[in-house]
């Protein structure tokens, strides 16, 4: 079954079902999606780049983030390090799994353009992404209220980057989500949902 198709069947039971009935969005399902709150807004704010699903590079560089500051190189067998470049090493399983959280509209890993090839390689032999780790930067990702919208069949999410004192907001960003209709065997972690949109706030 198609992941368009299984959009449209999530759309038609949300219709068909009273607003109780889907807007069961736990606390820990959203905090499980702060990968890729923390993720999209650190491109959207260093960059001053729009959320574009379809753009190599903010493709890429959300992938980057995502991968080095989550992911644990020590307690997941599924998880590599090249000691010899700083690399991070991941199945390209796991950067689909990764993909499909921060892309609703995921249909596939995007090649990488010669501009994001400091952020990634392909290995083609081993199926496998070698990601240069970097810093995580001075702030972190707060979560500030979510609810379902009924007109849209999404949840809606407002998140911010801050300072670690939190007397500084450096970015806020309403998510919209949608479930995770491609969720089957967690690879590296789990993500209950997709990220539909992310528009800055003021």
């Amino acid at each position: 079954m198609s992941r368009r198709l299984l959009i449209f069947i999530w759309i038609v039971l949300c219709a068909s079902l009273p607003i109780s009935g889907v807007s069961g969005a736990s606390g820990d399902d959203i905090e499980d999606m702060m990968p890729a709150f923390d993720s999209i807004m650190r491109v959207m704010m260093d960059g001053e780049a729009q959320y574009d699903p379809l753009n190599p590079d903010f493709f890429w560089e959300t992938i980057h983030l995502m991968a080095v500051n989550f992911t644990s190189i020590d307690s997941d067998e599924e998880v590599g390090y090249d000691e010899d470049t700083c690399e991070l090493l991941l199945p390209a399983l796991a950067v689909r799994e990764m993909a499909i959280a921060l892309f609703a509209d995921y249909d596939g890993i995007l090649p990488i353009p010669s501009s994001a090839s400091y952020l990634a390689r392909y290995d083609d032999d081993l199926n496998r992404y070698h990601f240069p780790l970097s810093d995580a930067g001075d702030s972190y990702a707060r979560i500030d209220r979510y609810a379902f919208s009924p007109e849209n069949f999404v949840f809606v999410v407002y998140a911010s980057l801050v300072s670690y004192d939190e007397e500084e907001t450096f970015l806020s960003v309403k998510f919209e989500l949608m479930p995770n209709t491609a969720l089957g065997d967690i690879v590296i972690r789990y993500y209950p949902y997709s990220v539909v949109s992310a528009e800055a706030v003021k």
